[in-house]
């Protein structure tokens, strides 16, 4: 069987899988094999109309919390970040994971000073809550200063700019990075 790969490089038949399991639904395997053929703008229309008829049955993400128990564990709280804005935009699906290696090859190089910048905005030792939070934000303002170079808010683009993670934030909250208020921020939306 010849398969097609989609953006992500995956198969088309693993990509039949969501969560380990196989779709069920016929209606949703001719969906997706009509997605497999559509160019990357048609995709684009097609992702901003479901996210629209979404939000007007008022469905919400039920995507999986960001959960951290030690804040100098190995779970890459921009990474997650950047996932849940994926998700909330539509782009993601709500169980995927992103293979940040996979799509963009240096993410973890420009990920790891962004992840320490960011951390520093704090100003305090930061709690789990307040790095998933921080990493939620900071996904927010990375997909709207990916917009701001008038670039599609895609998985690739979001990992090609993570290391500009801080300036995104500082282009979304101006001076409440050098006021030391980022914290009180966090604190105060959660």
């Amino acid at each position: 069987m010849r398969t097609r790969k989609n953006t992500l490089g995956l198969s088309r038949r693993y990509a039949l899988k969501e969560g380990g399991t196989t779709l069920a639904s016929p209606q949703a395997r001719k969906v997706y094999n009509a997605l497999a053929e559509l160019s990357p703008a048609e995709l684009g229309e097609v992702r901003s109309r479901c996210a629209a008829m979404l939000t007007l049955r008022g469905v919400t993400s039920s995507a999986p919390a960001i959960t951290i128990t030690d804040p100098h564990s190995e779970v890459d709280w921009l990474l997650c970040g950047i996932e849940e804005e994926l998700r909330r935009r539509g782009v993601l699906g709500k169980t995927a994971r992103l293979p940040a290696e996979a799509i963009y090859p240096r993410y973890r190089a420009l990920a790891t000073p962004a992840r320490e910048t960011l951390q520093h905005l704090l100003r305090q030792r930061a709690r789990p809550a307040e790095l998933a939070a921080l990493g939620r934000l900071a996904g927010e303002c990375l997909a709207e200063y990916v917009e701001q170079m008038h670039l599609p808010v895609t998985p690739r683009t979001m990992l090609q700019h993570a290391g500009e993670a801080a300036a995104a934030l500082d282009a979304c909250f101006p001076g409440y990075a050098a006021g030391g208020m980022v914290g009180l921020y966090l604190n105060n939306k959660n």
